[in-house]
């Protein structure tokens, strides 16, 4: 059926490019349509996603072939919830791609609801892989989404992210017998979580932690690491002299590394 949707979202922009091209009966084609996304919302709204999923995918092609490409992603990104929520996260993805397919110039909505799809997507997903995912996907949502209605979705996955990270790295520091440079990792781990989260004051102690541990261990380019996080974090809060004696270090501990000449 994924593939009918491909090929129907290709149709319905070379009608529109056409100008002209039959079209099947908007009236009892639509109302089908409509019952089929109205049935999925309540089997949704019920936890019975294997239904809902079957639902959004009848009405996302109907609409597709009645050239209402809009009502396509409503259903289609419900369809992608459902299938998460049901574990399903390969057939999710496949509705990613469908999204992804849509034309942006029809389907505005489309790229933005496919990357919040690949972020949710992420954070279903077990191990750093589905964090490194949902990042990368909450990123590109965030930047086509400056001043969207979904803002507000976008910045609640980023948090979302950030929990999950930080929660990892508390997971780590609360192994016995970790060595330094794991401790390490996991400090700039949570520090990175800490910042997403908009605490700065615990993410500059959680730095300056993994700062402490990599010096000792004499790792110069995890120090210009650290310092280079220390920097970001102190221009963020206005203390600019902070910030350039952050630089200035990172740039010295860099070219010890032999990552600068």
């Amino acid at each position: 059926m994924l593939a009918r949707l491909a090929c129907a979202a290709g149709c319905a922009a070379l009608l529109a490019a056409c100008g002209g091209a039959p079209k099947p009966q908007a009236g009892p084609v639509e109302d089908r349509a409509e019952l089929r996304f109205a049935s999925g919302l309540r089997h949704f709204q019920r936890g019975q996603y294997a239904a809902a999923d079957a639902d959004m995918e009848a009405a996302a092609f109907a609409y597709l072939s009645l050239d209402m490409p809009q009502r396509a992603v409503d259903a289609l990104s419900l369809q992608g919830e459902a299938r998460i929520n049901a574990g399903r996260l390969g057939e999710a993805r496949m509705t990613a791609s469908a999204l992804q397919g849509l034309s942006p110039q029809l389907a505005p909505a489309a790229p933005l609801r496919a990357q919040l799809l690949l972020c949710r997507i992420g954070l279903s997903a077990p191990g750093d892989a589905g964090l490194d995912e949902a990042d990368r996907a909450c990123a590109q949502a965030e930047a086509a989404c400056a001043a969207c209605a979904e803002k507000g979705a976008v910045l609640t996955l980023r948090a979302a992210v950030a929990l999950r990270r930080g929660q990892a790295a508390r997971t780590a520091l609360a192994q016995p017998g970790l060595s330094e440079r794991d401790t390490a990792n996991a400090q700039r781990m949570l520090g990175d979580a800490l910042a997403a989260a908009g605490d700065p004051a615990q993410s500059e102690q959680a730095y300056l932690q993994a700062l402490a541990l990599d010096k000792k261990i004499n790792l110069p380019q995890r120090v210009a690491e650290d310092l280079l996080r220390l920097e970001a974090l102190a221009r963020k809060q206005g203390r600019q002299d902070a910030a350039r004696d952050y630089a200035q270090r990172a740039r010295l501990s860099a070219e010890a590394a032999g990552v600068l000449k």
